[in-house]
């Protein structure tokens, strides 16, 4: 809305309008940072007439009005004392105060008789006009509402323009009502938006410290409609406006300082580079980029006295288009004089010098500039939560795989949605050896055969915004995971023994899958578009075994022959219970971990040959039903070798219990055609028996 734009119907509204022109006029001019970054009301206020009262015996009108000021723009008012703001700016909006004036009905008293400030507490409506389509209402960090019209609102807020503006410029109306008592206020402030001639921006947009960053320059060209990379030869200036102890310039000669002026060359990389180190996680700095007025001339700060006159003879003009607007009207020639008296007085000589709490950043020469924020923050970092390193996971005694909850956040990053890639590795190695009798020397030896080792990798994806906490279970499936076991077959040419180890790269036994040992947890947090934000690689706990609670459970899977095998070879248990068998400082049987004997037994039932398998490693009941098929062969191979004797119940009892170790029990005697003990199971150390009569021994209490 322009000035002049008034009705001639009712005398009072023309002066009234004339006086909101001139009082907003001086409230522009009187503003501290009128050159710099803010815009304030002007007449596009429209004050709301409210019902005649007599004020110290004078018949007035009341008009009530909002004083406004947009914060942060970049450019001053035009030559026109139009606002000017630019497409994709995000603009803060200040309420200021708001005013009650009393003009007597024949126009000659005008007087202020109420002003008070907006509060936190003052709610009220705002909206942009329709020619404001381009134009957004920001009520929170992140929130972008309609143009419809909010209201409510007990803070101040922002607006957005659109960047992809369908027009070179427009003109756009904020407008903000709201009520105290009986009393209606009404303000309206507009603005044009254009496009910003100059842009600069980073890659990337945010760095941590000593990270540096590449300054990009384009200009505004009219004829194609877009940004143009800044030509060789162009003289421009670039600094730090705010910030100047957080980072530096680093020129094209590499040369590094808060401020710099020179030409732009094709081959000129300007960068930014961070501070080492920060006393806080995050900070900012801004940085700004000049070059010198385009035409036509722009009303710019006047850095010379030359152009302090052009400025006092525009603004003159302007008074005198305003006087000769309202036909030089007699009853507002002192308020007039009053105007010309400011306007003289604000337009100074003045130095384009930047000052923040750290003192002088850069002082800069040209005042047709762009101005670009930047974050300095240090460098995300994963805070995990769970797992911890203190606390282990167990398999239940059901048996079942734990319920396993991994959680984490990012720490410094503000860069929208990101990815977590999981990775929950679960790996063990059972160091192996065999004691052995030399037959020649009658000497013990020992053989250490190859680990059996194994590792099984479980992957997931989660989501999270910025620092928000992710949540990851993970999946002890066999689907879209890895697994790399070694040392489950012992096949050499000579034929089957305990050395060499096959490779298996796959689990076999069903989707769901068992496994134990030590957890090492690998994370990478990525953007949506892939770019790696954090990682974290760490060694985090243990995935160990629990026991059945007691041996009933397990007897009750059992006949009593094979309960007999099971005390003999653990006691029912399928884990240790502590760490022992250490040798060479080697633990051989590890707290948690399946329990081993030489050379390749492992849990309840000490499966041996054939070996046991990933799942009978580490989960019991399926240990179990591995001895029990492994007994049947061995009663078969015991009748199909004995019935030639006709054996009795114990001979052939006895034979299976020998065989489940390994060798019969019995051989037959020609000689005496009978008969007798295997000389191959007798123990070298005279105080063992021999396996089979051990177990007998522990069966017979069981039956008894």
């Amino acid at each position: 809305m322009k000035f002049g734009k008034t009705s001639k119907v009712n005398l009072h509204n023309i002066n009234l309008t004339v006086l909101g022109s001139i009082v907003a006029f001086i409230s522009v001019l009187n503003s501290p940072t009128f050159s710099q970054t803010r815009i304030k009301e002007r007449i596009e206020l429209i004050p709301q007439k409210d019902t005649t009262e007599v004020f110290s015996n004078v018949n007035c009108s009341f008009y009530n009005w909002i004083e406004i000021e947009l914060v942060n723009s970049i450019l001053p008012p035009d030559e026109y004392g139009e606002p000017t703001t630019f497409f994709g700016q995000i603009y803060d909006v200040k309420l200021i105060s708001v005013h009650s004036y009393c003009v007597t009905n024949n126009g000659e008293t005008t007087r202020e008789i109420t002003k008070f400030d907006f509060d936190s507490s003052q709610t009220f409506t705002v909206y942009t006009s329709m020619m404001g389509f381009d134009t957004y209402i920001i009520t929170g960090k992140d929130t972008i509402n309609s143009s419809n019209g909010i209201s409510g609102i007990r803070q101040n807020f922002r607006i957005f323009t659109k960047e992809d503006a369908r027009f070179d410029s427009l003109e756009t109306t904020l407008c903000i009502t709201t009520s105290k008592g009986t009393l209606s206020y009404d303000g309206r402030l507009s603005f044009k938006i254009k496009h910003s001639p100059l842009k600069v921006s980073l890659n990337p947009e945010n760095i941590s410290p000593g990270d540096t960053a590449l300054i990009k320059l384009e200009i505004w060209d009219n004829n194609s409609k877009t940004y143009t990379p800044l030509s060789a030869g162009q003289d421009f200036e670039i600094g730090l406006q705010e910030g100047c102890g957080n980072g530096d310039v680093l020129t094209c000669d590499g040369v590094r300082n808060h401020y710099y002026r020179g030409n732009y060359g094709n081959d000129c990389y300007l960068k930014f580079i961070a501070a080492d180190s920060l006393s806080t996680d995050s900070t900012s700095a801004l940085l700004r980029v000049g070059i010198p007025e385009p035409a036509p001339r722009q009303m710019i700060v006047p850095e010379t006295k030359q152009k302090a006159s052009l400025m006092k003879q525009n603004m003159l003009n302007h008074y005198k288009s305003l006087l000769k607007m309202f036909n030089n009207d007699k009853k507002f020639l002192g308020l007039a004089d009053s105007l010309k008296k400011t306007i003289l007085s604000q337009v100074k000589l003045k130095e384009a010098k930047v000052l923040t709490s750290g003192g002088t950043c850069s002082q800069f020469n040209f005042y047709f500039y762009s101005l670009c924020p930047l974050i300095i923050q240090s460098k995300p970092e994963i805070i995990l939560i769970s797992p911890t390193k203190d606390k282990n996971e167990t398999i239940t005694a059901e048996p079942k795989m734990p319920t396993v909850i991994c959680s984490a956040r990012l720490k410094n990053y503000t860069g929208g949605q990101v990815n977590y890639y999981w990775e929950y590795c679960v790996s063990y190695n059972f160091p192996r050896f065999k004691d052995n009798i030399d037959k020649k020397t009658k000497k013990p030896y020992r053989t250490y055969y190859p680990p059996r080792t194994g590792k099984s990798i479980f992957k997931g994806v989660s989501t999270a915004y910025n620092c928000g906490t992710t949540v990851w279970e993970v999946p002890f499936k066999k689907s879209n995971n890895e697994f790399a076991f070694q040392g489950r077959y012992y096949k050499t040419v000579k034929g089957t023994t305990y050395g060499p180890y096959e490779r298996i790269d796959d689990w076999t036994e069903g989707e769901d899958v068992f496994t134990g040992g030590y957890v090492y947890l690998k994370l990478t947090v990525r953007s949506l578009d892939g770019k790696v934000i954090a990682s974290y690689q760490q060694n985090i706990n243990q995935l160990l075994g629990e026991n059945p609670p007691n041996s009933n459970i397990v007897f009750e899977m059992v006949s009593k022959e094979f309960q007999a095998i099971l005390m003999k070879e653990s006691k029912t248990n399928q884990f240790n219970n502590s760490n022992w068998r250490i040798i060479n400082g080697i633990t051989y049987n590890k707290k948690g971990f399946s329990i081993w004997g030489p050379p390749t037994g492992f849990g309840l039932v000490q499966l041996d040959f054939p070996p046991a398998t990933e799942l009978q490693l580490w989960n019991w009941k399926m240990n179990i039903i591995g001895g029990i098929s492994l007994y049947k062969k061995k009663e078969i191979m015991a009748n199909n070798y004995l019935n030639q004797y006709a054996p009795t119940r114990e001979q052939l009892q006895m034979d299976i219990f020998q065989l489940y170790n390994g060798f019969h029990y019995w051989i037959w005697d020609e000689k005496n055609e009978t008969l007798k003990v295997n000389p191959q199971i007798i123990p070298n150390d005279k105080t063992k028996s021999p396996y089979a009569e051990e177990v007998w021994n522990i069966y017979t209490t069981i039956i008894n």
